[in-house]
């Protein structure tokens, strides 16, 4: 087992702030359900999501973009016809 350290100071767009992450461990996968065309969803994404990638990327962290929104889900029997 690899565990990795990791430290850095991460912008918050949203507060003009800076944020002290620090990490030790195994590397962490992110699942992230979006809607494709929202604008809160491209937001997060270009401004939140993507400069901590940069940081993160690799060995600490992998991101699973799964596009989900104003869509309906559900289960199919798929016994006999």
């Amino acid at each position: 087992m690899c565990t990795n350290q990791f430290q850095a100071d991460v912008p918050d767009v949203a507060t003009n702030n800076t944020i002290r992450v620090s990490f030790q461990g195994e590397a962490v996968t992110l699942s992230v359900y979006y809607e494709a065309l929202c604008p809160d969803s491209m937001w997060f994404v270009k401004y939140q999501l993507y400069p901590t990638w940069l940081l993160l990327t690799g060995q600490y962290l992998a991101i699973d973009f799964v596009p989900y929104g104003k869509a309906t889900v559900s289960e199919l029997s798929l016994g006999p016809s």
